[in-house]
């Protein structure tokens, strides 16, 4: 709005101006100059203000063109900064979840430091405690598919003789169960929540949980009617209120029956869900470890190592198909499930709309109780299971502790004798450097003092030379000749003499002197 009112404003600004210029060449044209004829002037000026409005009135249609156009552009580039900050938003959910996903799988590196530190967690010593005084029992726990072949691949280390394969086996082991464990306590808690959530549902009126809004309007008004009238005489009307109130209840009842049956369908198909997750994650990584391991020992036991890592690969393909068996069940459970409470969602509308007795619950009733009480069978073997998952995982954490303190006894003392070896040895390594350069340097300073020498006897012996060819010069020509070398500068020496008695003059003679630096 406040745009526009800029816009209009401006318009009538330049209407003004074009109006009061026109009212000027009009003055100006009336004006007679000299006596002659008015100025014939005005239609040219007329004209061009004309073709200069419209220019005017072009040029600010360009403009407010172009400020929409602008206005668009903002518009347009906040929509994709917010559009980016949403894509950098999920971009960085999908980085923490990728991180929170891969720790199981970054926890692989560590897994000789787990294995050393599990002497310090409370958990396992809770284990430990648990085991040894006799509360969990071997015959106690369940055998499942993926702990037999870690059972198999931990007898097959034993037998190859490497501690590095056993202790990743050992560490598999310890997650699976921790997962075990964690998914069990989903459950439960899964479970609790579905269970309240149908308790509420139950405790609703009919009318909140109905889907037929002509029979809930028609219930209501019955109701009502019976409430507010204390004086019902008539006996139809009577019969016709207790027959909406018979139907009422039966169809609540079914309703809350259907309800219960949907909530327990529903967690069954959850506990599948997870399940088949849970198992095929465990799965691949157990491959993954077995590849690890098998790049490893492949090395000091190809040939048999060979037929063994076959095994362990058929082990995981067969764990794989019973993960993917877990997943089709789980489907076409789910299928069946809603194929059944369609059908009964069906029968129930049906009845309600036709109006039948209330006895006509009780036709449907063993049938869905049947189904309930097959539903809660299932579950709670699921929970059988898991309860005995979670007692094998003590028993597992009692080994663990057990094999990690026969393993610390044999390699802390391998260790540190492997670190002591390494010391000595650079120790020895750069004793050996430091005696070699201080060989080299010796070497080199004696080569420098024989050089040193050699040029200083060359130069003293050019020096003698010259000095004896100039005593001999000035000998010939009759002189004495003192020689006083001092006081000497750097790179200068003075040389006296007294020149013969015809010339009676002091001279001297200077040169350069040798420079010993």
């Amino acid at each position: 709005m406040g745009r526009n009112a800029k816009k209009n404003k401006e318009k009538k600004a330049l209407e003004e101006e074009t109006q009061m210029s026109l009212g000027e060449a009009k003055q100006m044209d009336l004006v007679e100059s000299d006596g002659k004829q008015p100025n014939q002037t005005f239609p040219i000026l007329e004209e061009e203000l004309k073709k200069a409005r419209r220019q005017a009135i072009l040029e600010e249609n360009k403009r407010v063109k172009l400020e929409e156009e602008l206005e668009k552009a903002r518009c347009q580039a906040k929509l994709e900064e917010t559009a980016q900050e949403k894509i950098q938003e999920v971009e960085n959910k999908s980085k923490d979840t990728y991180k929170e996903m891969n720790m199981h799988g970054e926890s692989l590196k560590e897994s000789e430091a787990m294995c050393w530190s599990l002497k310090r967690s409370p958990r396992l010593n809770n284990c430990s405690a648990l085991m040894n005084s006799g509360d969990v029992k071997q015959t106690d726990l369940v055998e499942t598919p993926v702990i037999i072949c870690l059972e198999m691949i931990r007898e097959k280390a034993k037998v190859l003789s490497s501690p590095q394969l056993l202790r990743r086996v050992l560490v598999a082991e310890i997650k699976l169960r921790y997962a075990y464990a964690d998914t069990r306590a989903h459950i439960l808690e899964m479970h609790k929540r579905k269970s309240e959530e149908a308790a509420r549902l139950k405790a609703c009126p009919y009318e909140m949980i109905h889907d037929n809004k002509d029979i809930t309007d028609m219930l209501r008004g019955v109701r009502e009617a019976a409430a507010t009238d204390d004086t019902v005489e008539d006996f139809d009307l009577a019969e016709k209120i207790k027959a909406a109130n018979a139907k009422a209840e039966a169809a609540t009842e079914k309703e809350a029956l259907h309800i219960a049956a949907l909530e327990k369908a529903a967690l069954e198909k959850e506990q599948l869900e997870v399940n088949y997750y849970c198992l095929n994650g465990e799965g691949e990584r157990l491959l993954e470890t077995l590849n690890l391991d098998a790049n490893v020992t492949l090395q000091s036991h190809s040939d048999e190592f060979i037929s063994q890592y076959t095994l362990k690969e058929e082990a995981g393909a067969a764990y794989i198909k019973q993960a993917a068996a877990y997943r089709a069940c789980s489907v076409t459970r789910t299928r069946e499930l809603e194929g059944d409470n369609s059908s009964l969602r069906s029968k129930v509308v049906a009845i309600t709309k036709k109006g039948g007795k209330a006895d006509a619950s009780s036709k449907y009733k063993p049938e869905v109780e049947k189904a309930t009480a097959k539903y809660v069978s299932e579950i709670e073997d699921l929970r059988t299971k898991y309860q005995k998952a979670q007692k094998y995982i003590t028993d597992l954490r009692s080994e663990v502790a057990m094999l990690r303190e026969e393993a610390t006894l044999k390699n802390n003392y391998k260790s540190e004798i492997e670190k002591l070896v390494q010391d000595g040895k650079k120790l020895q390594n750069a004793h050996e450097a430091a005696n070699r350069k201080l060989q080299e340097a010796h070497e080199h300073a004696l080569d420098l003092n024989i050089r040193l020498r050699q040029v200083e006897v060359m130069e003293l012996e050019k020096f003698t030379d010259s000095s004896r060819v100039l005593l001999s010069s000035l000998k010939q020509k009759g002189a004495r000749a003192d020689v006083d070398f001092g006081p000497f500068t750097p790179n200068e020496g003075y040389f006296f003499f007294t020149p013969p008695v015809s010339t009676q003059e002091s001279c001297r003679i200077t040169w350069r002197r040798w420079s010993w630096g």
